[in-house]
């Protein structure tokens, strides 16, 4: 079982001695992932000068970030904890691996900017046609996000967010990363699925018979609401693993997505 965090506001958390293991990765500006303030911080030592691969760019108010001192080349250097936490789950493969890459991140007078690969074809879930979308699509998706979680518990990180926060946080202000992370993704499958948008804006996903109520009025197969109900359950003891959601039977069906218009 994962240790209990208690009290603690959720957000990215890593093992200590993961951190300076993960700076290797944190190279020169002539040597792959690298800090600058030059006009191209995304710019890569491996791309050629006239290719320049699409990006996303993260902007964070630079009071919020929080920077770790790191072992770069034999010298002293502070990164942002998150850019080490991301090359920490994803490494420097571009495009290899479930999780985003990162490419470079840069200081900027009032903001930190975080600069990351940027797949093809994508976009924000929940602006994807309107935010609810068929079962078969649904499931894709569910794929990628757990094969994705599996990949960053792996790797010794938990990244935790508010808008989902499990019942024992909400209650108890305590968490264990396996359960809290089954939990969060059992609220965004939810929430895709369902014709309630509100659910999780109201807080009512803590309320255990209306979460009931609202998974047996969705317009699914059994596999899937039986896929939700193990993973939203108010005892994180009880809930499945990460582990168990990649060989869940709803995972193995065949159940195809609708064609979008």
């Amino acid at each position: 079982m994962n240790p209990a965090v208690t009290s603690a506001p959720m957000g990215l958390e890593a093992r200590a001695g993961s951190i300076n293991e993960a700076a290797t990765l944190l190279r020169s500006p002539h040597d792959g992932l690298r800090h600058t303030s030059g006009p191209n911080p995304w710019e890569r030592s491996e791309y050629p000068k006239a290719i320049t691969p699409a990006v996303a760019i993260k902007h964070i108010n630079k009071a919020l970030v929080t920077y770790q001192s790191v072992l770069l080349n034999g010298e002293l250097h502070c990164a942002p904890l998150e850019m080490i936490l991301m090359v920490m789950t994803a490494g420097d493969s571009v495009g290899e691996n479930a999780v985003v890459s990162p490419l470079a991140w840069t200081d900027l007078d009032d903001e930190v900017l975080l600069i990351m690969e940027r797949p093809e074809n994508c976009m924000n879930l929940f602006e994807y046609n309107n935010g609810q979308i068929d079962e078969g699509l649904a499931k894709e998706f569910m794929r990628q996000l757990v094969e994705a979680a599996i990949q960053i518990h792996e790797a010794g990180v938990f990244h935790g967010t508010s808008c989902s926060w499990s019942p024992e946080f909400n209650h108890q202000e305590t968490y264990e990363a396996g359960p809290t992370t089954v939990w969060q993704l059992g609220s965004i499958l939810l929430e895709l699925l369902s014709e309630n948008t509100d659910l999780f804006t109201t807080g009512m996903q803590h309320c255990e018979d209306f979460l009931t109520q609202t998974i047996k009025k969705l317009k699914v197969s059994e596999d899937c609401k039986k896929f939700l109900k193990s993973c939203l359950l108010f005892n994180p003891d009880q809930c499945i693993t990460l582990e168990q959601m990649w060989c869940h039977p709803w995972f193995r069906s065949s159940i195809l997505p609708e064609a979008q218009p």
